[in-house]
């Protein structure tokens, strides 16, 4: 015999309780973006479960996360870090506010809250030290060792380095030396790029040479792709002090390099 709300929910439209669980597993289900967005709502999916994860969607306000974010700062976890999760929740509340619709064209929610982001003092990333990128350094085995070099001396994104291919380098008579061409596709911002090296990055470029046809630190991706993360991903975890940046000890950027080529590589080739 059906429950009263099964029988209200077929006659009159009555939406039913959807568990906050339930529209996560929806959204990264049916999510076509960037593998590393998907991995970030994984993440997000899984620290929030145990605390929203069985609450209707109609429940979940700030309130609701609040157990969750104090709980998060008292694991010393950042702000930013904090926000990611709660603009996880937005998002998948305004999917089911404004998007996704059941079999009678009825809103997941009726309407979607106003959830604001935590503030609070952001951990400012600093120039590490050289004793300290180099005990950085020591925990990468080999060429992706070799490959975190060419990064902080670059500033290049890891998607474009672990792609980086022999046959985008040319030589530019003005330099004096090869630089690469990227393009466009592989770039974050969708614009082509020339890559200039200062010495370490060249020498560790050089020293791969001959070892792949094709590409310059060899197969990283697919099967070898989520060991390259983890690797990369080491710095972060036994920086000392905790949470420092890597990627600060060199802070140019494309567009810079761009703008200013010449006067770049002029200094880049004096460096030690």
């Amino acid at each position: 015999m059906r429950s009263v709300v099964a029988y209200n929910q077929e006659l009159y439209g009555v939406r039913p309780d959807r568990p906050f669980r339930l529209a996560a597993e929806k959204l990264m289900r049916e999510f076509q973006g960037s593998p590393k967005t998907l991995r970030m709502y994984a993440r997000s999916s899984d620290e929030l479960d145990p605390w929203i994860g069985g609450d209707p969607l109609r429940l979940i306000c700030k309130d609701r996360l609040r157990p969750f974010i104090e709980a998060r700062r008292r694991d010393g976890v950042s702000v930013r870090t904090i926000n990611l999760a709660i603009a996880f929740v937005r998002r998948v509340l305004r999917l089911a506010a404004y998007y996704w619709r059941d079999g009678k064209g009825m809103s997941w929610i009726e309407n979607c809250p106003i959830i604001q982001f935590e503030k609070g003092p952001a951990k400012k990333p600093y120039p590490l030290s050289w004793d300290e990128q180099e005990k950085l350094f020591d925990l990468l085995p080999g060429r992706i060792r070799k490959a975190a070099i060419v990064a902080v001396n670059t500033g290049l994104r890891e998607s474009p380095l672990v792609r980086l291919q022999w046959k985008w380098e040319e030589h530019n008579s003005e330099l004096g030396e090869t630089v690469f061409r990227l393009p466009a596709e592989i770039m974050k911002n969708k614009r082509p790029m020339v890559l200039l090296l200062n010495r370490p990055a060249r020498a560790a470029i050089e020293s791969m040479r001959g070892h792949h046809e094709e590409l310059v630190f060899g197969e990283m991706m697919g099967t070898n792709s989520a060991h390259s993360l983890i690797c990369f991903r080491i710095f972060a975890s036994h920086a000392s002090p905790p949470r420092s940046s890597l990627w600060s000890n060199h802070t140019s950027t494309p567009a810079a390099r761009s703008a200013s080529a010449m006067r770049f590589a002029a200094s880049a080739s004096c460096d030690a």
